[in-house]
């Protein structure tokens, strides 16, 4: 997959906020992808996977960006229609890891603590296993354990998410589609 660049309808954006003009993707090669933002308001944009994941495993990651001034909200979300000028785990459908280390599912203040701080160095591994309904993740190769179990996670479509703020940015690497149905046994 991906990270698709939704962008809100003409009709919503100003001059001054639009993700049309905040954003800059470029593809390095058919599994990496560089995401940045760099505006004056400090607001979170959401960018979302163009691949729905519909079960099975599923490991991707996300390396930092040196220029990354905000920690970053990573994980999935369950929809696709919401407003991606805020944080897609803001709401009950999405599943993150904020950067400070905390979870955030459903609420754009709170959350349990989880993990280490990720902002500016590092490789973030995402693992979705949607045999079991489980959400984890890695730091430098480190598992930090499962992050989220929810019978949420075993139904597609899921996309992955990443939102960003204010000066931000990483690099997406696809690194592989583990299996693609579910299995008989539970992996």
């Amino acid at each position: 997959f991906f990270l698709m660049i939704r962008r809100p309808p003409r009709s919503t954006q100003s001059r001054s906020s639009a993700a049309s003009d905040v954003y800059k993707r470029q593809e390095l090669d058919a599994s990496r992808t560089v995401v940045r933002l760099k505006e004056q308001p400090y607001m979170f944009r959401t960018v979302i996977g163009d691949t729905p994941l519909n079960g099975g495993l599923h490991y991707w990651e996300i390396w930092a960006d040196p220029q990354t001034e905000n920690e970053l909200k990573i994980g999935v979300t369950t929809k696709r229609d919401f407003n991606i000028n805020s944080a897609f785990c803001d709401y009950d459908h999405g599943f993150g890891y904020y950067g400070l280390g905390q979870l955030r599912h459903g609420s754009n203040a709170s959350g349990s603590q989880y993990g280490k701080k990720f902002k500016k160095e590092g490789v973030l591994g995402i693992f979705l296993n949607m045999n079991r309904g489980e959400l984890s993740f890695s730091l430098n190769g480190e598992n930090m354990g499962v992050a989220f179990k929810s019978d949420e996670l075993t139904k597609g479509p899921i996309w992955p998410a990443v939102s960003l703020l204010h000066c931000a940015g990483f690099t997406l690497v696809n690194t592989c589609l583990l299996y693609t149905s579910p299995s008989p046994r539970d992996s």
